[in-house]
């Protein structure tokens, strides 16, 4: 927002239009989040949302959204199916059905001999989904699946270390877990405590939150995740076809550390959601430009047809099913108290750190 107001605001029609966010905290309620979208449609007039990232609010919340026609750009973890071009919500980004394929493909071309994968999951519909298409990639890649478990979404410390020692008992190669962000640290935690051992542990969703290291220190140390963009990978640049859009990288950078100190939030890099969101702002206000108008339909119409690139990479759905053309899917690592894309060599920005090296202490 602070980089179109300070270019001079979106130009709809010849005339300057400052951008503005309205928000409010749906509180991790989903029956809050539809009670304000309902506000906010009837009462304040938005015809345009960002979608709340939490995965466990996000389907309420988008047929709220459709129940008032309001547009929805889904800019967060989100399965193909939330995806609706009737119901007028896009998805930026890739599928999280596909978030751990090139994590399979990274540990089949590392180490092909680590075939034996656990997989645990949240017991939530996101991560089910996920969950069960990570499974059925792996099979047919070749690997064994040694261990396929949920758990509670409120797990206790116990369910956490029952797990853990499931874990260990399963003498897995590679462990994919996935949840949300306090299940993933307390989840490490266990596996620290128990001394659950693999050549490779990759999670989601939570090392991707920058707050994984503040929480962990040492103990995040080699974990991997699937990202859609890191501050520490190979940066986009201009490509055939596609209208560059927005600010560079360093420009983003630097801006959101300006918003993080008038926020009174400790300053640090930016994950992939706050990169996502912001390209989701981008893409609404290149649209809004082309389409030369401020109505929602008219803005909803042109999101399906641009094709611009950011610095968060590009913005280029398929209007017949509201998904991202080609998006592709990172891993990262963390390395030393700071994360890095490790995967495809392409974007990497570091070697990966394998065979995990054991948990200190």
């Amino acid at each position: 927002m602070e980089w179109l107001n300070s270019n001079g605001g979106v130009n709809v029609g010849g005339s300057k239009v400052t951008v503005k966010l309205l928000q409010e905290d749906d509180k991790g309620d989903p029956a809050n989040a539809v009670r304000l979208i309902e506000y906010m449609a009837r009462q304040r007039g938005v015809g345009i949302m960002l979608a709340p990232c939490d995965p466990g609010i996000l389907v309420d919340a988008v047929e709220a959204a459709r129940e008032y026609g309001v547009v929805s750009v889904v800019y967060g973890d989100a399965p193909a199916g939330v995806a609706n071009p009737e119901g007028k919500t896009l998805l930026v980004g890739a599928p999280a059905e596909e978030y751990f394929t090139p994590v399979l493909e990274m540990v089949s071309i590392l180490d092909i001999q680590s075939r034996n994968l656990a997989i645990v999951y949240q017991d939530t519909e996101f991560a089910a989904a996920v969950a069960e298409a990570t499974r059925n990639r792996a099979v047919e890649q070749g690997f064994v699946v040694v261990l396929y478990s949920a758990y509670p979404p409120q797990a206790s410390e116990e369910d956490l270390g029952a797990l853990a020692l499931r874990l260990q008992a399963s003498n897995p190669d590679v462990i994919i877990a996935i949840g949300g962000f306090r299940d993933g640290v307390e989840l490490v935690r266990a596996m620290s405590s128990y001394g659950v051992e693999a050549k490779f542990i990759a999670m989601a969703v939570a090392p991707s939150v920058p707050e994984f290291y503040d929480e962990l220190g040492a103990l995040s140390q080699a974990i991997l995740y699937p990202t859609l963009w890191e501050l520490a990978s190979k940066p986009y640049t201009a490509a055939e076809g596609y209208e560059w859009f927005g600010p560079s990288r360093e420009e983003f950078y630097s801006l959101f550390r300006e918003a993080m100190e008038s926020l009174g939030h400790p300053v640090s890099e930016p994950g992939y959601h706050a990169a996502m969101a912001a390209l989701a702002v981008l893409a609404v206000a290149k649209a809004a430009e082309d389409a030369g108008s401020l109505d929602p339909d008219a803005i909803y119409e042109s999101l399906k047809n641009i094709k611009i690139m950011t610095f968060a990479g590009p913005f280029d759905l398929d209007p017949q099913t509201g998904l991202q053309n080609e998006r592709e899917v990172l891993v990262g690592q963390w390395i030393n108290g700071r994360r890095f894309t490790v995967w495809p060599v392409g974007q990497a920005y570091a070697t990966p750190v394998y065979p995990h090296p054991g948990w200190p202490g």
